[in-house]
């Protein structure tokens, strides 16, 4: 069963799935060498008369984008189906998947990873899980220092908190929660996230 699309949609294309291939240009653009020196020193972004010049030198062909992140050269990409995979963008022309991690889900529910974010070893994925009587969404912590066998250590769902978002900054998870509440994660210990 196919979740339902929501956000904005150019030609059949999610305006994630649009980042992710501006970023992989931008990323191609550099590695091959395109990138003016002064920019690159200086960590600008390129103008708008240098983004012409652009050109797709590789596409992924993931069904739906949803969230991606970028480290070194791994781009970790989440699709549909609760699959974050990993991608290894090394060589522009050839990009190939090396990894994946697929989160199980209960028969007859299906979902998504919402947010990806990366801290040091690990990422930080908000899921949204729907199916049966509504939808639960969560934290999962997954270890990516294999990237090319990435697993889940750790999670942070709270029993009848829905999360809308979070930050990470100096080993601390700082989550939305629903009513407006701020939950705050020491993720010292990412594998065992405590509430402070």
């Amino acid at each position: 069963m196919q979740a339902k699309r929501k956000g904005l949609w150019i030609k059949g294309l999610s305006l994630t799935s649009v980042a992710a291939l501006l970023t992989i240009a931008l990323f191609s653009w550099v590695q091959l060498g395109r990138m003016p020196q002064n920019l690159q020193s200086r960590g600008r972004l390129p103008s708008r008369q240098q983004l012409q010049n652009l050109e797709i030198v590789s596409k992924l062909s993931a069904e739906y984008i949803k969230a991606l992140a970028v480290r070194g050269q791994y781009v970790y990409v989440s699709v549909m189906d609760m699959l974050v995979a990993v991608y290894d963008i090394s060589d522009p022309q050839n990009i190939r998947k090396v990894g994946e991690l697929s989160f199980n889900l209960p028969e007859g529910q299906y979902g998504h990873v919402e947010k990806l974010e990366l801290v040091g070893n690990y990422a930080y994925a908000q899921t949204i899980t729907e199916g049966g009587i509504g939808y639960t969404i969560s934290l999962k912590i997954i270890d990516i220092s294999n990237p090319t066998n990435p697993c889940q250590v750790g999670e942070y769902s709270p029993a009848g908190v829905q999360i809308n978002g979070f930050l990470l900054g100096n080993n601390y998870a700082y989550v939305q929660g629903s009513g407006l509440k701020l939950h705050v994660l020491n993720i010292s210990n990412p594998a065992s996230p405590q509430l402070v």
